[in-house]
């Protein structure tokens, strides 16, 4: 596969509603550099892309071109405005991308430390399968409840991942999926894999990284810091 047959799609679509009020969490700061340019400048130093799509909040749509020309990026990054869903905004990414694109890499724009040898194996799995998740086993044991009082079982974790992303995929695969849930009218899915799920596919693990964290909580923001004070 070469570097023009993917294209990286960065889903920034979050609205921040447990950060402070009127800042969404990929515009905030980690060591004075926005979360989400953390994640664009991995994507883009990985010379793994042909282009870079940014599915933005429309509001934010002015802020981040003004933060683009900032730089010198020697790869084609779109901007365009998100849906009402994270499943509508990843369609309408996968839909920007252009004619010569074969896969897709769809990533959460909030998870900043992303490895290039994750990356890297998305691309190189992507060789051989047409749907490819980020997982890491899970370290705690998790219980099932129905009705959230009682517990209904206790899986064998053993046998238990977390999803991450990336989530890779052939581009007419998830094209597919899309028009599928849309005939089967599931509109809000917020995992792009259990999409490709509805069309048979069987979506292949990578394994992901405990510091492929995603920030959504001020706890995380702390934890992010701790992770660069290590250095990634």
């Amino acid at each position: 596969m070469t570097r023009s047959t993917c294209s990286a799609i960065l889903l920034l679509g979050g609205t921040g509603t447990r950060f402070e009020k009127g800042l969404p969490k990929q515009f905030h700061l980690i060591r004075d550099k926005k979360i989400y340019l953390w994640t664009l400048d991995t994507f883009v130093t990985s010379t793994l892309f042909h282009e870079i799509i940014l599915v933005i909040p429309k509001n934010w749509i002015e802020e981040v071109h003004k933060d683009l020309k900032k730089f010198s990026y020697d790869i084609p990054i779109t901007v365009i405005s998100g849906g009402d869903s994270r499943q509508e905004s990843s369609y309408l990414g996968v839909c920007k991308t252009c004619k010569t694109s074969m896969h897709v890499c769809i990533h959460d724009g909030v998870r900043p430390f992303v490895s290039l040898a994750i990356l890297k194996k998305h691309i190189e799995a992507l060789q051989t399968h047409k749907a490819v998740d980020t997982c890491v086993r899970t370290t705690d044991t998790i219980v099932h409840s129905n009705n959230q009082k009682y517990i209904d079982d206790i899986p064998n974790r053993s046998a238990l991942f977390l999803g991450q992303t990336p989530q890779s995929f052939c581009k007419k695969t998830i094209l597919q999926a899309h028009s599928k849930a849309k005939d089967m009218g599931i509109n809000n899915l917020s995992c792009d894999c259990k999409l490709s799920m509805l069309i048979g596919e069987k979506p292949y693990i990578v394994h992901g990284s405990y510091q492929n964290i995603k920030i959504t909580t001020i706890m995380d923001m702390m934890i992010a810091e701790a992770i660069i004070k290590k250095g990634i």
